[in-house]
């Protein structure tokens, strides 16, 4: 179950609390336990045996604490736990009161230092657990760093204030009250915790105690990922252990008086946890963000090797061991700084980039991976290490030279289980997410520039199967397959209209052998700015070969030339393939027209085997320009959420947001493994929230330091304005009030903003009937996009009809008259009628960029009586209004129509019809829109009557 993570969530104000006294409470226990173990028995002697019993207690409670979650759940678990960790604090504490003879005091003193560290690890595991628990991941990503700075405050806090107020404790078994007076207010704020989340402790907690049930030590050992995990723990927890002991010993050398030694022991572990405080604060986030998990594990260990190393060059290897000599001193100090360093890495990177090592574990999996590793792994590191430390005592090797020797090479041993573990982690991120997607069906872009189509015999056969005459879908076959012949269409009749005469010299050439002369590859030059003979237009170029290259770049340097012919030159280069053309169209990488680039930048990423050149510095600048555009797009859907007039301005938005996504995507695969980033994408768009995180973290390990530091925030499931806060640096976006916000999008560069979503924008300040600002309006009234003019002209005579009429007057004859039919006629607009369309069987998951293109085609009539006679053959289809209001009539109904065939229906309803060609022209790119298409024209190939 998620919850939402706010400063007004309590659960987290009690965490941070907790954190707060465990922090205080670990203060206590240890310079209390420690000093008095130190100071009152022979360390060399006993604190080894220290070391295996405590390891030995650890796993012993951790097990049974464990098996007990079978059944009880784990936050009542929990609280046993903690009401008997309470009492056993208060227990030793009044021990110390009552035992009278060395002895016994002895024994004490030897049993509170195993008992005070096992206590030490249930109040970390308990207050991690919990959180594991409450938080799903991604929350966890977030809160665990403020709720550990908290702890770490208190614990600074603690230490060094038991050197000030020393003579508060007059006894170091004084500094014992500190831990029971914090285990008092640990249980009761653990306690104010499950009172307050009863409800959600309930549903989550049952479905953890099954989870847990399936996984043990067994699973850990089967897997290689988790082994290079158990090796790295080991390594770790056994170089800590003996590098403690060795720093232990000497301390109780240098400070026989215990009043020096508790002083000591509390100013150096605040100190160390200063440090641990200060490189979590400052460094490790930044770390772990810019060089990944393993360059902030491998520290730890480099660092040990370094400073031991100076400490055994220091001695020469011939040490003198007195007590305040030089060189024991000098050695002293670097194996202090190797301790106070390594704790404080440990406490810092190492634990905080570990827990990224838990992602790619499988969810059901994970927690108890973690309580296993945290549990049984590290206190089994802890016996291995007790055993050793006994093993040194009995063979008399325990001297501090060998002992910082052993470690020294234990170091490289661990450096190595970095590397591995490094790679490892990567490997198994990888496989989780593959995992997860593998069966996925394949994603289908909504650009045409991205779809591969398939087989010219799959669709040479669906046309056979569905028995539509070939001539009908032929532009689809040129699309699909440039080696088609002429031999497998028939020529069309002969016909007289300006287009058909167009269409009957293109097959004219097609169906002949003789080269094309200059003129004529003009003429089919010239051709491909319809869609109605762009295909075939192209497959001639394609037959032409080299020969029409000049003719093709001539057209580049013609002013007045419109993208849509342009985007097809360079798609005849690259179905061409041969160098020359790829070069020319690797040239317009380079072009300053966005479509232009972008064409020739998804065409070259279609290609089987492109020509190697460096993609990078074009690749950069593509994923900038589509990062600054899609959190334009996030700004303006955040200012616009919770309007119902700008719903349909959302919808769009959220296209083009989908379209930058996709287009970032298809750009890292120019750079990196195409099967990585397709996982990436896959769990990114999932609605998981442990997915998406995964596969975030997948991603930073991916991409280079130039592309984390802006991918990274950008796909990261933050807020807006988090999400601006982070790359403010690279893209400032500065927030707007609505009404700018609009304004903007629809004054804003063409390039980086759809036609669709333009039309939408001015569709929403007619409906909000905002009359502040009409200058947008009355500026792309004279718009040379049919879709953006209809509907500025209308939203302005919605708003000001005298100020419409005044720029009416303005325009050129033909847009003057075809605006004039429209308010006369009370004609749906071109928007209106892509709304129509869209809910239509035949366009149905129809991009609203493609949309956009296709109703500039669109012809509107109005029905005079409840007969009406198709003037033309085509696709027809009933208006229906986006609002409903006529769907119980229509239902979107869309058929193909032969010319004088009648329909019924309503008197006053409106027709739309669309030249078949336009349609087949973008069914070649869209196999969900051909498939309708075919169905369609199956469905009406005889001559019927419809009634509506």
């Amino acid at each position: 179950m998620r919850f939402q993570l706010a400063v007004r969530d309590p659960a987290l104000w009690l965490f941070i609390g907790m954190g707060f006294l465990a922090g205080i409470y670990i203060a206590g226990m240890e310079v209390g336990t420690l000093t008095l173990f130190l100071n009152e028995l022979d360390e060399s002697r006993y604190l080894a045996l220290a070391f295996l019993l405590t390891a030995i207690l650890s796993i012993t409670t951790i097990n049974l604490f464990n098996q007990m979650q079978r059944g009880m759940s784990y936050y009542r678990l929990s609280w046993v736990v903690l009401l008997l960790l309470t009492i056993s604090t208060l227990s030793l504490r009044l021990l110390f009161a009552w035992v009278d003879t060395p002895t016994q005091r002895t024994r004490l003193v030897f049993g509170s230092f195993v008992v005070g560290a096992v206590l030490v690890v249930f109040v970390n595991l308990i207050f991690w657990g919990t959180i594991y628990h409450y938080y799903n991941l991604k929350q966890q990503k977030r809160i665990i760093g403020n709720i550990d700075v908290g702890k770490s405050i208190a614990g600074v806090a603690a230490f060094f204030a038991i050197p000030l107020f020393s003579h508060y404790f007059p006894q170091t078994e004084d500094l014992i009250d500190i831990g029971v007076l914090m285990s008092f207010g640990i249980l009761i704020l653990y306690t104010v915790f499950l009172w307050l989340k009863r409800e959600q402790i309930i549903s989550t907690s049952s479905i953890s105690q099954t989870s847990q049930e399936h996984w043990g030590i067994g699973f850990i050992f089967r897997h290689r990922y988790t082994r290079y995990m158990v090796g790295f723990i080991f390594l770790s927890v056994i170089s800590y252990q003996l590098l403690d002991y060795t720093f232990l010993n000497s301390a109780g050398v240098l400070y026989p008086r215990e009043k020096d030694l508790q002083n000591f022991i509390a100013l150096f572990e605040g100190s160390t946890l200063l440090l641990a405080f200060l490189l979590q604060s400052f460094i490790t986030d930044r770390l772990i963000e810019q060089y990944g998990i393993g360059i902030t594990l491998m520290i730890a260990p480099a660092l040990l090797l370094l400073f031991l190393t100076t400490g055994l060059i220091i001695e020469g290897f011939a040490p003198d061991w007195q007590q305040y000599s030089n060189t024991f001193l000098l050695f002293f100090m670097m194996l202090a700084l190797s301790r106070m360093t390594l704790a404080a890495l440990k406490e810092s990177n190492e634990d905080t980039a570990f827990k990224f090592c838990y992602f790619p574990i499988p969810r059901e999996a994970r927690l108890s991976v973690l309580h296993q590793i945290d549990g049984n792994i590290r206190t089994g590191a802890g016996i291995v290490a007790g055993l050793l430390l006994l093993a040194f005592q009995y063979w008399q090797l325990s001297n501090l030279l060998l002992l910082t020797t052993g470690i020294l090479l234990l170091s490289l041993l661990w450096l190595g289980s970095v590397f591995q573990l490094s790679k490892a982690y990567h490997l198994q991120l990888h496989r989780l997410l593959h995992k997860d997607t593998q069966e996925a069906a394949p994603i289908e872009s909504t650009s045409n520039q991205y779809y591969q189509p398939p087989s010219y015999k799959f669709i040479e056969a669906l046309c056979l199967h569905e028995a539509v005459y070939a001539r009908q879908v032929a532009p689809v076959l040129f699309r699909m397959a440039p080696e088609i012949s002429a031999a497998h269409l028939p020529l069309p009749p002969v016909v007289e209209t300006t287009q058909e005469i167009r269409e009957q010299r293109l097959w004219q050439l097609f169906s002949g052998n003789d080269s094309l002369t200059h003129n004529q590859l003009l003429m089919v030059v010239e051709a491909m700015d319809s869609p109605r003979h762009a295909h075939l237009a192209a497959a001639l170029l394609c037959r032409a070969g080299e020969r029409a290259l000049p003719v093709l770049e001539s057209f580049f340097v013609k002013a007045g030339q419109n993208d849509f012919l342009l985007c097809h030159i360079l798609e005849v280069y690259a179905r061409m393939g041969t160098p020359a053309s790829l070069q020319l169209l690797y040239k317009y990488l380079h072009s300053t027209n966005p479509a232009i680039h972008r064409q020739a930048f998804h065409l070259i990423m279609a290609m089987d085997n492109p020509l190697h050149h460096d993609l990078q510095e074009y690749v950069y600048r593509l994923i900038d320009e589509e990062i600054t555009d899609a959190l334009w797009d996030l700004v303006a859907l955040e200012v616009l959420a919770g309007s119902p007039v700008a719903r349909p301005l959302r919808h769009a938005l959220q296209a083009e947001i989908k379209e930058n996504y996709e287009t970032i995507f298809k750009a890292l695969t120019a750079l990196y493994d195409k099967e990585a980033v397709h996982t990436i994408r896959q769990n990114i768009e999932e609605e998981d929230i442990e997915s998406q995180v995964l596969a975030i973290e997948l991603l930073g390990t991916l991409l280079n330091e130039h592309l984390k530091k802006r991918l990274v925030p950008f796909f990261d499931t933050l807020p807006v304005n988090k999400k601006l806060e982070h790359l403010g640096e690279y893209y400032p976006i500065e927030p707007m009030p609505a009404q700018k916000v609009v304004e903007t999008l629809i004054i804003r560069d063409y390039a980086y903003t759809t036609a669709w979503t333009r039309a939408c924008a001015i569709r929403y300040i007619a409906q909000a009937g905002s009359t502040q600002n009409l200058a947008p309006l009355i500026a792309n009234v004279f718009h040379t996009n049919r879709l953006i003019r209809e509907s500025s002209f209308h939203a302005l005579h919605a708003l000001s009809a005298e100020q419409a009429a005044g720029v009416l007057q303005r325009l050129p004859a033909i847009h003057r008259q075809e605006l004039q039919l429209l308010i006369r006629q009370n004609l749906p607009t071109l928007l209106d009628c892509g709304f129509s369309l869209q809910q239509s069987a035949l366009f149905k998951d129809t991009a609203e960029e493609v949309i956009q293109e296709i109703v500039l085609y669109c012809e509107r009539y109005r029905a005079e009586d409840s007969t009406f006679s198709f003037p033309k053959t085509g696709i027809w289809a009933v208006y229906s209004s986006q609002d409903g209001s006529n769907r119980a009539a229509a239902n979107g109904h869309i058929f193909f129509a032969l010319q004088e065939e009648n329909i019924r229906l309503a008197p006053g309803s409106v027709l739309l019809y669309l030249p078949p060609a336009v349609v087949e022209y973008y069914a070649a790119y869209f196999p969900s829109l051909l498939t309708n298409y075919l169905r369609l024209r199956t469905q009406n190939k005889a001559a019927v009557s419809y009634n509506v």
